[in-house]
Order: structure tokens, then sequence, then C-alpha cells
């Protein structure tokens, strides 16, 4: 299970970077992303 959250909170980082760099807007409130993998 600690293996999925850090393995989790790796594509969640790497994607909010993504997002920064292609619409330079604020990136969505954490449950935004977390959903988007869910």
């Amino acid at each position: 299970m600690v293996e999925n959250g850090i393995y989790l909170g790796k594509k969640l980082n790497i994607h909010s970077k993504k997002l920064d760099k292609n619409r330079k807007i604020l990136p969505p409130p954490p449950r935004e992303k977390f959903n988007l993998y869910l």
C-alpha cells in the first residue's frame, strides 16, 4: 500500500508539472488531480 501511494504521488507530481507547462494556469485542486487517477 505504501509503495502504491508513493507511485501515485510521483504520477500526480509529474502530471501537475506537465499541466503547469502546457496551460500556464493555476493547477486544479489536489482532489481533482487525484480523481484523474482513480
